[in-house]
C-alpha cells in the first residue's frame, strides 16, 4: 500500500512554448526515449510547436491520445507518464515542475519485476546538450551498508 503517490520533478525553460502549455494546463506528458529516436528527440527540440502546425508529422513521431490528460503522448516511446503538476518552483528563466504520475505505460520487453529490464538491449538516452546524449544500457545495484 502506498502511502504517497508517485511523483516526478522536471526543468523546464520558462521561455519553452511547452513550458506555457504546462503551466496553462496544469499537466504534461512525460515521454522516454530509446537510442532509436535520439535523432526525432533533437529534431524536436529544434522547432517549437507554437511555430508549426504539427509538430509529430514534422518530426515522423506518433501522437497517441492520453487517458488522464489532454497532452498528447509519443507511440515510439520505450515509456510514457501522464502527468498533474502540484509544485512549481522558479529558477529565474527556468522553472522545477513536480507532478504526480496519473498513470504510466512502459514497452514490456524493457520493464521487469518493477525495473528497466537492458537484457533485451535496451538503451535509454539522456540529453546533454547541444546535439549530445548520453546513453544507460545497463544498472547496477548498490548493497545497503557498504
Amino acid at each position: 500500500l502506498r502511502k504517497s503517490p508517485p511523483m516526478v520533478a522536471i526543468l523546464s525553460g520558462k521561455r519553452h512554448y511547452s513550458y506555457q502549455l504546462m503551466d496553462k494546463t496544469g499537466e504534461f506528458g512525460l515521454n522516454i526515449p530509446d537510442r532509436s529516436l535520439a535523432a526525432k528527440v533533437i529534431k524536436s527540440g529544434k522547432v517549437s510547436g507554437h511555430d508549426i502546425d504539427d509538430k509529430f508529422a514534422h518530426t515522423g513521431l506518433t501522437k497517441i491520445h492520453a487517458g488522464h490528460i489532454k497532452a498528447p503522448l509519443v507511440q515510439e516511446a520505450v515509456a510514457r507518464m501522464e502527468c498533474r503538476i502540484s509544485q512549481v518552483n522558479d529558477m529565474g528563466g527556468s522553472a522545477l515542475v513536480i507532478a504526480q504520475i496519473l498513470h504510466s505505460e512502459v514497452r514490456q520487453d524493457c520493464f521487469s519485476d518493477g525495473k528497466w529490464d537492458f537484457s533485451q538491449g535496451l538503451e535509454l538516452i539522456h540529453h546533454m546538450g547541444g546535439n549530445q546524449f548520453a546513453v544507460s544500457n545497463t544498472s547496477i545495484q548498490i548493497k545497503e551498508g557498504n
